[in-house]
């Protein structure tokens, strides 16, 4: 063998290994990459911390990063479930509080009205009625806001549950067009969802006209289930949208007797349900729309 040749041959073994080694650090960084998303994937699912990485380079650094940001997720969380279960209790404490004085204004209220009728004191009975109502929705969205129920999830059929939710209000509202499309199963706890979509069609059967007309649509897919509440009651005011699920909150043209805590309790039974909800003006009323994620429960053996 000549010294050309040995040298093109060394030349060439170094090209080699010039492109053997990107190709196995990228091989190794690829896997790394996979590895640190099944992790985040994992840890979003169950809450399975992230491991830390000893190693000492750039892609060892980002994955302790990522970690470390976990941990403070995960502090930030059980501090606000701890603010959430005060709050709750303070909420309860008020209102039992309240609960004995009201009490025991109503008394007097209802012997002062049965001795000497007047219109003040059905005024007086209703603002009573009103504020008792208040406490009770107060006490209990604080209640879910800090997980003080306990959801009883199995599997049920939507289109069941709204059917069953909607009979309520044909006494209420008998000239009110209420229709349901479509079908789907979800586990769900199926009282708590009867009253998130009752006060949904509540809200709708009292801001549409006499011939109302409210359509109810389930959607399901692969990984969610959709069900929308559309009406043509003309729609909300822009500026009103943002705000509609928040406690408290009563637009223009709400009922004098909302106590503005109906929908706040809708969207937290939404939430606990791990699902979300917007809402949207049509070009003929308003559209709310709820989405569920399909979660597969784990049942244990007998």
């Amino acid at each position: 063998m000549t010294t050309l040749e040995i040298i093109l041959l060394i030349l060439s073994a170094l090209l080699l290994a010039l492109c053997i080694v990107p190709i196995i650090k990228y091989n190794k960084t690829h896997k790394s990459v996979e590895t640190l998303s099944d992790e985040i994937e994992e840890y979003l699912k169950s809450g399975k911390k992230i491991h830390f990485d000893t190693a000492d380079n750039s892609f060892s650094r980002l994955h302790n990063d990522i970690s470390d940001l976990c941990d403070t997720l995960d502090l930030q969380r059980q501090n606000n479930q701890k603010d959430s279960i005060k709050n709750a209790q303070f909420v309860a404490d008020v209102s039992h509080q309240l609960k004995t004085p009201l009490a025991g204004i109503r008394l007097y209220c209802e012997m002062n009205e049965a001795h000497n009728p007047t219109e003040n004191g059905e005024k007086q009975l209703k603002l009573l009625d009103k504020t008792e109502q208040l406490v009770y929705n107060l006490l209990r969205l604080q209640k879910l806001k800090a997980d003080a129920y306990e959801m009883n999830f199995t599997d049920n059929k939507i289109e069941n549950i709204i059917e069953d939710t909607t009979e309520q209000f044909k006494a209420l509202y008998p000239e009110k067009q209420i229709d349901i499309i479509g079908c789907a199963a979800l586990r769900c706890d199926s009282e708590w969802l009867s009253e998130a979509f009752g006060n949904i069609i509540k809200n709708a059967c009292e801001h549409t006209e006499n011939d109302g007309r409210i359509r109810i649509k389930i959607e399901p897919s692969e990984s969610s289930v959709s069900v929308s509440f559309e009406d043509n009651g003309g729609g909300a005011n822009v500026k009103d949208l943002p705000n509609l699920f928040n406690r408290f909150y009563r637009s223009e043209n709400a009922d004098p007797n909302s106590t503005g805590l109906g929908l706040a309790i809708t969207k937290e039974i939404v939430e606990k349900h791990h699902g979300i909800v917007s809402v949207e003006n049509t070009a003929d009323g308003l559209k709310i729309t709820m989405c569920f994620p399909v979660i597969d429960g784990i049942r244990k053996s007998e």
